[in-house]
């Protein structure tokens, strides 16, 4: 018998602020293993985490997902050009994984 998924109710929020590169100093060992443990139960409980503090402006943000939803409304034969068999990287065909 198959054990249903966790509910996915709400996507975890992640402060990497005392991690990101505008800081001066290297974080303690605490903050490193908070970020770590909030990551890990994320992604194991949820699969994903918004992120914050990491210093990436909001316009840049904005313009990677605008150009996300701009590939993705391409027709298939636009999008098959990026289907890379041999990586991770490129697009993967709805129904071509197991």
């Amino acid at each position: 018998m198959q054990s249903e998924a966790p509910p996915c109710s709400k996507v975890p929020t992640v402060d990497v602020g005392d991690l990101g590169a505008h800081h001066a100093e290297e974080p303690c060992q605490q903050e490193w293993e908070r970020v770590t443990r909030e990551l890990e139960q994320a992604f194991s409980n949820i699969g994903c985490a918004y992120l914050t503090g990491h210093g990436v402006p909001d316009h840049l943000i904005n313009e990677v997902l605008s150009a996300g939803v701009a590939f993705f409304k391409q027709q298939e034969e636009d999008k098959i050009r990026w289907d890379e068999d041999t990586s991770v990287h490129g697009y993967i065909r709805m129904n071509s994984e197991r």
